[in-house]
């Protein structure tokens, strides 16, 4: 919303609740509607459709989606002519979209997925990101870090954020710096969502079969990537389906699902550099490789 109206974009905003609404004006959004936070399809999408309509009134010229599922229609049915509809994300869910409307409005769907375009184009990525810090060093946007948590409280922090209540950014600080779960070249991206795979791991590494773990991401038609474990046992002979659904039973009793294997591969041993460390990037490299020669044969 900052860089939108440091652009000289009129912004609007939605927000499932009134509170999240005022903190997205007070952020540079001009108006906006509060929709309901578990949205139905039929009625209740066309009331949203309405009330967007009464707040642009002439249509919109882009839309910045990361939610998805029943809310990207409405949306899509406000677009004004020629706009865009950018995908970022579907944390609702997968939408369904009535194609027809992209020719009634001669707009466009775009997916906009930011890992890819810094690996395809890093000048053009390098420049965005001079930009922005130009618009920060202005003073034209600022980081809306609304919730400062030391190390120790950092599960605190994490269970805010998966209650969904937050507003603004939460981060863990540990002295004066900000603490990341993990590196970024191995963070995953599914749906929009980031999730960082060291904190998997670190769970499943507390079950007593497991003796070695690397967590990966791996393509998903759907949502980008999504999360896989490759695993070592302590007992080779224990490798089966039943043993994968335990240990994936195990993580969502004790992580967000969305951090959760999807699928478990076993494995005799990890890849590891004479130092110890984990070469994730060899494991993560193996699934991509066989993707692309799937495709390929596809």
């Amino acid at each position: 919303m900052e860089v939108g109206r440091a652009l000289g974009a009129k912004v609007l905003a939605g927000a499932s609740t009134q509170k999240k609404l005022d903190f997205a004006k007070s952020c540079g959004a001009v108006d906006g509607v509060v929709y309901e936070a578990d949205l139905l399809p039929g009625d209740p999408q066309r009331e949203l459709t309405r009330r967007l309509k009464q707040v642009a009134p002439e249509g919109v010229d882009v839309v910045f989606d990361p939610v998805g599922g029943n809310y990207s229609e409405p949306a899509l049915r406000c677009m004004a002519r020629g706009g865009r509809h950018l995908v970022v994300g579907f944390t609702a869910g997968i939408p369904k979209i009535p194609l027809n409307l992209t020719l009634l409005k001669s707009c466009q769907i775009v997916g906009v997925d930011w890992r890819t375009f810094v690996r395809e184009d890093p000048e053009g990525n390098s420049r965005n990101v001079m930009s922005l810090l130009e618009l920060w060093s202005n003073g034209r946007i600022r980081p809306q870090v609304t919730e400062s948590y030391p190390m120790e409280k950092a599960p605190q922090a994490i269970a805010r954020l998966e209650g969904r209540d937050v507003i603004g950014k939460v981060v863990v600080e540990v002295s004066d710096y900000l603490y990341l779960t993990d590196r970024r070249a191995n963070m995953i991206i599914s749906g929009g969502v980031n999730i960082y795979p060291q904190e998997t791991e670190n769970v499943l590494l507390q079950h007593p079969l497991v003796a070695d773990v690397a967590v990966v991401g791996v393509p998903n038609a759907d949502f980008g990537e999504e999360v896989k474990a490759v695993i070592e046992l302590r007992d080779p002979s224990q490798a089966s389906a039943a043993t994968a659904a335990l240990l994936i039973e195990y993580c969502r009793q004790r992580l967000s699902h969305l951090k959760c294997p999807r699928s478990v591969d076993f494995a005799s041993g990890l890849p590891r550099s004479e130092t110890g460390k984990l070469l994730k990037r060899l494991v993560r490299d193996q699934y991509r490789t066989a993707s692309a020669s799937q495709s390929k044969v596809n």
